[in-house]
């Protein structure tokens, strides 16, 4: 399964109170537990997996082995059916995530490493 990502920015502005957060697959440069971390710390919620009351998934940009066997594949398509189904999910690539913080955040989200 393939899945186009835009590129840039993330189509409207993340506000993070009280949204629901997932991220999938690897991140360049950043563990998964520390964007859940950072979200947190912004007012969001995070969970391991995808569901109708999932507002937001980032996918990582970098494969991994979990993604070779598919483990990110049905999480992806889980969304897609989500989203077909009317769900406010809201499907973001890494690249976008990261370009819509600004210089502040990023450096807050690196310090964590």
């Amino acid at each position: 399964m393939s899945l186009e990502l835009e590129k840039g920015e993330a189509k409207s502005p993340l506000i993070y109170l009280g949204k629901l957060f997932c991220f999938v697959g690897a991140f360049d440069g950043f563990e998964r537990s520390d964007l859940r971390g950072y979200v947190e710390s912004k007012g969001a919620k995070s969970s391991h997996d995808v569901s109708e009351r999932t507002d937001v998934l980032i996918i990582g940009s970098r494969s991994t082995r979990c993604c070779t066997f598919s483990c990110c594949d049905r999480v992806i398509e889980k969304a897609k059916e989500l989203s077909e189904k009317g769900s406010k999910l809201q499907i973001i690539g890494e690249e976008a995530f990261l370009s819509g913080l600004s210089q502040e955040d990023l450096a807050e989200l690196s310090s964590r490493l």
